[in-house]
């Protein structure tokens, strides 16, 4: 993971409405599974 990937997702975060629902949906499942977060 670069540095350039982390800023471009939390410019994503902060470009929408719901950072948190938006934001789960394009972090790699090894990161975040995402059975878990639905």
């Amino acid at each position: 993971v670069t540095t350039a990937w982390l800023m471009g997702m939390h410019r994503f975060f902060y470009n929408e409405k719901d950072p948190l629902k938006e934001g789960f949906l394009l972090i790699p499942p090894m990161e975040h599974e995402t059975e878990d977060v639905k």
